[in-house]
């Protein structure tokens, strides 16, 4: 099963850090028991400050923030809390 998370990495007076991970899981029974297979991987990073809100993939490209806003669960939240948001 594969979720998209959104996750506050740092937040202080003048900047907030979202990380946006993929998160994959399977699990698997068999006649021994069973097993959990589990990895997380780094999609994207969003900097909101004073100046606005930018969102980067992992090689420094520009995202779409509203694209980002419409697949991941609870990121429209996390940017509608913060001050600094232009949503």
């Amino acid at each position: 099963m594969d979720k998209v998370r959104a996750t506050v990495i740092f937040n202080d007076a003048s900047v907030k850090l979202i990380a946006i991970e993929s998160i994959n899981w399977k699990y698997v029974k068999t006649d021994m028991g069973c097993r959990f297979f589990a990895n997380m991987e780094p999609i994207a990073v969003i900097v909101c400050h004073r100046r606005g809100v930018y969102a980067m993939d992992m090689s420094a490209q520009p995202m779409v923030l509203e694209q980002l806003k419409r697949d991941v669960p609870g990121l429209a939240r996390i940017l509608h809390d913060d001050g600094r948001s232009d949503s």
